[in-house]
């Protein structure tokens, strides 16, 4: 029998967000700063326990505020990766030409675009728009000598990019303002005509995590077109659900922290002709460890490392008393099992 001496690792047992109400009326932005000087970030809210949790500490103080979660409007990307074999160079950035207050995502809708006119304007991704796509394969008689190619049918955002993902390369990225001019005249300028360019509305948490959960209020968010309403509030008057509000007003807040928890474990497994303490092979166990325990674990920040003991080494052969010797392990809260 060999003995495996013990790991440590933060964030095996179930770390919930711990939530602290600062109760300082801050500009969305200024939250953030104020959390993050201290070691947390704006609250994030992965699920209705959170929220619950999130509720139970805004209620002391019977105050609106603000979390984490933004509406990040500058977060266009185009639908035709970098990596794809553009002919001609890839997209460099320019500087493109909105329409007027365009984007202005009307409503909290407006996620996709379109071009009319030579100009740009931000749409609602479900709206139906004729749309042009390129080819990359430029032998093709049927197209212009550019590549694009425009499609004579009023699709959807999402499925024209699947129609030219499908029969071509992409929906067109623009890159300059002659390409530009030449999607737009095609067939007619005067239409309007979906590009590849698009953005994830209210996908945004401060401290980046990408949880999907949302508690907004009946007919939220609800951006108007007047003043970017783009940071997310939890108000008073409707338990603490969810409102999309100007980030520059000024409201208390709450703060996040997960505490980064260290572990320690024994694990002990048979082992006759090897030898345990060959650093290929204890690095092998740890990265097998690593995977099993991530397959048990959703959301937690796993990082794995051997503690080697006095006398430098890893694994030992177990001996009755080691519990005397090593009491650390009796303490121990978080059983471990690895099949």
């Amino acid at each position: 029998m060999i003995g495996l001496y013990f790991l440590l690792f933060p964030g095996v047992c179930s770390a919930l967000h711990q939530y602290y109400f600062v109760d300082k009326s801050l500009t969305w932005s200024d939250a953030q700063s104020h959390c993050r000087q201290y070691g947390g970030d704006l609250a994030t809210v992965h699920g209705p326990e959170n929220q619950t949790r999130l509720v139970e500490v805004a209620r002391k103080y019977n105050s609106h505020v603000w979390i984490g979660l933004y509406d990040d409007v500058e977060s266009w990307t185009w639908s035709l990766s970098e990596n794809a074999n553009y002919s001609g160079g890839e997209v460099e950035p320019w500087s493109w030409p909105w329409r007027g207050h365009q984007p202005n995502n009307w409503e909290a809708t407006e996620g996709c675009i379109a071009i009319n006119r030579t100009t740009w304007l931000d749409a609602n991704c479900n709206n139906q728009y004729s749309f042009s796509c390129f080819d990359n394969d430029t032998k093709d008689v049927a197209l212009s000598d550019s590549g694009f190619v425009y499609i004579n049918e009023k699709k959807s955002w999402w499925d024209a990019q699947s129609y030219c993902r499908e029969h071509h390369t992409d929906l067109p990225s623009i890159r300059n303002i002659e390409e530009n001019k030449m999607v737009s005249n095609m067939n007619a300028p005067t239409l309007i005509k979906w590009i590849g360019l698009h953005r994830n509305l209210w996908s945004t948490w401060s401290d980046g995590s990408d949880t999907s959960y949302r508690d907004w209020k009946a007919g939220m968010p609800k951006n108007s077109h007047r003043t970017m309403t783009n940071c997310a509030l939890a108000q008073t008057d409707y338990g603490w659900q969810w409102s999309d509000y100007p980030c520059q007003n000024k409201y208390k807040f709450i703060c996040s922290v997960v505490p980064a928890m260290k572990k320690s474990f024994r694990l002990k497994f048979r082992s006759a002709d090897i030898d345990p303490n060959d650093p290929e092979l204890s690095e092998a166990i740890l990265k097998q460890l690593h995977g099993k325990l991530k397959e048990k674990m959703v959301n937690e920040d796993l990082n794995l490392t051997w503690t080697k003991a006095p006398d430098g080494e890893i694994f030992h052969n177990t001996r009755k008393d080691e519990k005397q010797q090593h009491p650390e392990f009796a303490d121990a809260r978080c059983p471990l099992k690895v099949d």
